[in-house]
């Protein structure tokens, strides 16, 4: 294996797990033991990387999923967000 292929191999082994942890933490949760595991398996990887000085491959597909993920997350927090400030505007004695 060429010092090249194992690069590119580590990079897509570290994307499929961070989206892993991606979907985890949008389908169970942030603090659960399946998606602890998940982080567990990508910090391995991620530090080993860091280590040899391998950079992220940020348009991998399963990178470009990930970042899905995340931004879909952040807009459903806002939504949630803004959501619960009109119920608690609503409520406002003083109107």
């Amino acid at each position: 294996m060429t010092k090249k292929l194992m690069i590119e191999t580590m990079q897509l082994k570290e994307a499929a797990l961070w989206l892993s942890v991606n979907e985890a933490v949008a389908s169970m949760g942030k603090d659960t033991a399946y998606t602890n595991r998940r982080k567990s398996e990508w910090c391995a990887i991620s530090t080993l990387m860091d280590e040899l000085k391998i950079p992220t491959n940020h348009q991998l597909p399963d990178n470009q999923k990930a970042f899905e993920i995340m931004m879909e997350s952040m807009r459903d927090k806002k939504m949630v967000e803004e959501l619960e400030q009109e119920d608690f505007d609503s409520r406002d004695i003083n109107s």
